[in-house]
């Protein structure tokens, strides 16, 4: 199967996790994504920005349409704040350099200069590697303590998030 003939250019890769952070996280990783392709001379052809979705999800509407993209042959480079912004799953994250170099397509993290190169380097797979076991163990240490926290406020009766069971639907009269 041939590839598409690639447009060059950077397609920069964006998230935050909950809706607790704030759409400036976004902002942030896009202007500083967007300082580092002005400065090395990459043209940005589009931003892909998955708000208040966790990292861990294999799918993500921006992610998916980013990859659509890539397939179509938009882009030869993916640019990210860091290794975080674009996967949290270790497993994942490996699968999907391992479908983006297949294009043709290099990574580049802004912030971690070791994401990124040839993945079949052992250099490169072992660091890259280590980055996503510690970023797909922050989300498991996490998600241990939101357990924790919202067992105990179970157990002493209080709503512990998201959308009541019941709603009276009382007028107060």
């Amino acid at each position: 199967m041939r590839r598409p003939a690639r447009i060059p250019g950077a397609l920069i890769a964006a998230r935050f996790s909950t809706d607790n952070q704030s759409e400036d996280s976004i902002e942030i990783q896009v202007e500083k994504c967007t300082e580092y392709c002005r400065e090395h001379g990459i043209p940005v052809l589009d931003i892909y920005a998955d708000a208040a979705v966790s990292g861990m999800k294999l799918h993500r509407p921006q992610l998916d349409r980013m990859l659509d993209d890539l397939r179509a042959g938009k882009g030869d480079t993916v640019v990210i704040l860091d290794q975080s912004r674009m996967i949290r799953n270790m497993p994942r994250w490996f699968s999907l350099r391992q479908e983006i170099a297949a294009m043709g397509v290099r990574v580049i993290s802004v912030t971690q200069p070791f994401v990124g190169g040839d993945i079949r380097d052992p250099n490169t797979y072992m660091m890259e590697g280590q980055t996503a076991m510690i970023n797909h163990m922050w989300v498991l240490l996490t998600r241990q303590k939101v357990l924790a926290k919202m067992h105990r406020m179970a157990k002493a009766g209080y709503h512990t998030g998201g959308k009541p069971a019941l709603e009276c639907g009382c007028t107060g009269e």
